[in-house]
């Protein structure tokens, strides 16, 4: 469950948000429609606790009290490791996949699943450098030691509308529709509870976009979802509540 009550975000002395009230039960979806620049991302950044809010409160809760929230978020960047595969980027969040890959700095607790909130930003060299073994070896050895068959990741790609041909090779060489949709199933392979949004279709072409969004639609069922958009047709796809931000616009970019 996503609250805000009375939220206002102000850049230094620039109000960017005022008085803003929400809720975001499980399982469904709210809509923030709005132009570029009316505060929308910035919406979607409180949520995750990215930033924090000049006034007012924000209350993100899960369905398990006293565990971590699972949280999961496609930005309007994709962010994805250039230097890994499809495969390979999707493992990046999967709850094992870091343990098996990364040296033991916690013995006594670094062989439990971890389902934090949405992991903090790191560059690629970092990540890279966390998960060098995966550059190196055959993707099926790595999925084995992550405990994911590759069938499984495989068939969330092509649930996802990337075919098998793209899975293994670096996400450097995919188109930007392409890259979007590993962006999309990454954010979806860990079963998130709050998940956000923020312009996910975008660089998707109009053939794969019905089913693009049939598979995050398959995905989202009892989860909390913030959608960030400027078009209302995926508001209008997924059912969604909406919070307008400024003017509407239609996927022909016309004002209503």
């Amino acid at each position: 469950m996503i609250v805000f009550r009375s939220v206002d975000f102000s850049y230094g002395s620039s109000p960017l948000i005022s008085d803003l009230s929400f809720t975001v039960e499980p399982g469904q979806v709210l809509a923030l429609l709005g132009p570029n620049g009316s505060g929308k991302t910035t919406v979607g950044r409180l949520a995750l606790g990215l930033v924090q809010p000049t006034k007012g409160t924000i209350e993100v809760a899960g369905c398990n009290e006293g565990t971590p929230i699972p949280k999961a978020a496609v930005f309007q960047e994709d962010r994805l490791v250039e230097s890994l595969s499809a495969v390979g980027n999707v493992l990046l969040v999967t709850q094992n996949s870091l343990a098996a890959h990364l040296p033991d700095r916690h013995p006594a607790r670094s062989r439990r699943p971890q389902r934090d909130a949405v992991p903090a930003p790191v560059s690629r060299n970092e990540a890279t450098n966390r998960i060098s073994s995966l550059k190196n070896e055959d993707p099926r050895d790595s999925l084995v030691k992550a405990n994911v068959t590759r069938a499984e990741v495989e068939n969330e790609l092509i649930a996802a509308g990337l075919p098998v041909e793209h899975h293994t090779k670096p996400v450097s060489e995919l188109s930007g529709g392409q890259r979007r949709r590993v962006a999309i199933a990454r954010a979806l392979a860990h079963g998130p509870e709050i998940l956000i949004l923020d312009e996910p279709f975008t660089g998707i072409d109009a053939e794969t976009l019905l089913q693009v969004r049939s598979y995050v639609k398959s995905r989202i069922t009892g989860c909390a979802t913030l959608l960030i958009t400027h078009d209302e047709t995926d508001a209008a796809a997924f059912g969604a509540r909406t919070v307008p931000f400024g003017k509407v616009t239609d996927s022909r970019g016309e004002s209503r």
